[in-house]
């Protein structure tokens, strides 16, 4: 049968537990020395190690070149207290929060409880918002007589009349031009420029 090795669970624990019962001071190197002997194979005890530094179960502080690390049994005690406590302030303070929303909730109810006066002002509200849509629609009949609005209908034909006109003179250079330059009939341009017979300014 082949012997199964051990699980990162059961690593951790191994290494945690040395700390534990030596309570002593060691360097990566004399954790992995220490490690190996408990079974744990030496080329993981790094990453073992840093993932119980990273929980908060394992002490590390840098010395000269060197890391040291340590942990006493009163750490796991400690970060699994600071773990209920904050799970604790986080409950409290949910619980806090959903009392919170609960009143409000009730306060907004209590403002839209089904009463004739808020039937009254629900009434008015839709009264006004048709008065304003006639309104819009009057205002809109009454611009087309507004003088400023017929000053700006004026400018914009008189421009586009402008418009229209300058493209008429210049059709008009363009058949002379071909008529004197290339020989062609008055007609054959017309034709060609699809000019008919009542093109002119308007």
């Amino acid at each position: 049968m082949v012997k199964r090795g051990l699980s990162v669970e059961e690593k951790r624990d191994k290494v945690l537990g040395i700390y534990h019962s030596t309570k002593a001071i060691y360097s990566l190197k004399e954790i992995e020395k220490a490690a190996s002997k408990q079974g744990v194979t030496i080329n993981t005890v790094k990453d073992v190690n840093q993932s119980l530094v990273d929980d908060g179960l394992v002490d590390m502080d840098k010395i000269g070149a060197s890391n040291f690390f340590w942990s006493f049994p009163s750490k796991v005690a400690v970060t699994k207290q600071n773990v209920v406590d904050n799970l604790e302030q986080s409950i409290a303070k949910a619980e806090d929060n959903t009392a919170a929303n609960k009143r409000k909730i009730s306060e907004l109810e209590e403002g839209r409880a089904d009463t004739a006066s808020r039937r009254e002002k629900l009434g008015r509200l839709q009264e006004n918002g048709l008065r304003l849509q006639e309104l819009e629609k009057e205002y809109e009949s009454l611009k087309e007589n507004d003088p400023a609005e017929l000053e700006k209908v004026t400018r914009l034909t008189q421009a586009c009349k402008d418009g229209v006109n300058r493209w008429t003179d210049n059709s008009w250079c363009i058949k002379s031009w071909m008529v004197k330059t290339k020989g062609m009939s008055g007609n054959d341009v017309d034709r060609y420029l699809q000019i008919k017979g009542d093109f002119d300014h308007v």
